[in-house]
C-alpha cells in the first residue's frame, strides 16, 4: 500500500504484496542492524520516543505560527513553489483581490 488510504489487493496479487513484504527496506536493515548488535528494543522505543517529542515540537511551533500569525489568502501561494508558475501568479493575484472577510469584488 502506497498511503493508509490505498489498498493494494485492488490491483496486486496478495502473493505479490506478501513478496514485497520480504523486501521491505525498512525490515531488512532493522534485521541487519540488530544481528549485527547495533540495534534492539530498548534502542528503538528510545528512538521512537525522540522522534515523538521532534515531530510534537514542530507540530506545536506550526500551530503557534498559524494560531498567532494568520496568513492572508496569498499564503497558499507563497510557500507552495520556490518559484511560482506563471498560471500560479494569475490566481494568486485573482484571489488577493477578494477582500479578507470572502466578499465581491
Amino acid at each position: 500500500d502506497h498511503t493508509t488510504a490505498d489498498d493494494a489487493s485492488r490491483y496486486r496479487p496478495n502473493e505479490e504484496v506478501e513478496s514485497a513484504w520480504q523486501r521491505e527496506p525498512m525490515t531488512r536493515l532493522r534485521a541487519y542492524l540488530t544481528e549485527a548488535g547495533f540495534w534492539d528494543d530498548a534502542r528503538e522505543e528510545a528512538w521512537q520516543a525522540e522522534a515523538s517529542t521532534a515531530v510534537q515540537e514542530a507540530v506545536d511551533r506550526y500551530l503557534d505560527i498559524v494560531n498567532n500569525q494568520p496568513q492572508g489568502i496569498g499564503g497558499m501561494f507563497d510557500y507552495m513553489y520556490q518559484d511560482l508558475p506563471h498560471d500560479l501568479i494569475e490566481q494568486k493575484a485573482y484571489a488577493e483581490a477578494y477582500p479578507e472577510d470572502g466578499g465581491h469584488h
